[in-house]
């Protein structure tokens, strides 16, 4: 009867041992694996660095590019800058516009920003897209008057710009959407 308990327990602990390695081999299993899921953000967060690889602390301003005047154009009363509503950590270029006071049915709000790469490029989101010519090397229009806005995607010389302008439903998008192109081609000659 010892021997066949001593022969359980070795059995026992061959089993737990046998476990404490596969834990301890899973364990690092994991480790690797979380450190390989770190990566792509890690790159991403480098992606905002310029040519010679030096961190941008902040986007470029593109209010200098599209000014108050040109959202105004588009706007059809005055147009202010806004600052955005949250981190943007992925754009290599910013600039907001709104006109405060609007009523829910104007609410106008232009949107313009420039990344670091053509993966930003976003035209699987929109499945009502036209593509369009003279901004780069792709580019995409959506005006869509559901939700009463005009996007404007395109890829130029490896960065992706972008300019979004959104209204309320009193607002006809189809009218204001060659004053939109008009704006992404001056971003395109920025870039």
């Amino acid at each position: 009867m010892i021997e066949s308990m001593s022969h359980g327990v070795r059995v026992g602990c061959r089993r737990v041992v046998a476990f404490g390695v596969l834990a301890a081999v899973g364990g690092c299993g994991s480790s690797a694996a979380s450190k390989s899921s770190n990566e792509p953000k890690q790159l991403s967060t480098t992606s905002n660095s310029s040519v010679d690889g030096a961190k941008n602390s902040k986007p470029k301003d593109l209010c200098a590019v599209i000014t108050a005047t040109d959202a105004a154009g588009l706007f059809g009363e005055s147009a202010e800058p806004t600052p955005s509503s949250g981190a943007e950590k992925l754009v290599s270029g910013l600039c907001l516009y709104q006109h405060a006071g609007d009523d829910l049915t104007v609410r106008n709000l232009l949107q313009i920003r420039s990344y670091p790469g053509a993966q930003f490029y976003g035209e699987r989101l929109f499945p009502k897209r036209t593509a369009i010519a003279g901004l780069g090397s792709k580019a995409f229009e959506d005006v869509n008057t559901t939700s009463h806005k005009v996007v404007i995607q395109f890829v130029k010389g490896g960065s992706t710009g972008v300019v979004d302008y959104s209204t309320g439903a009193g607002v006809d998008v189809w009218s204001r959407a060659s004053a939109v192109r008009s704006l992404a081609k001056k971003l395109a000659a920025s870039m």
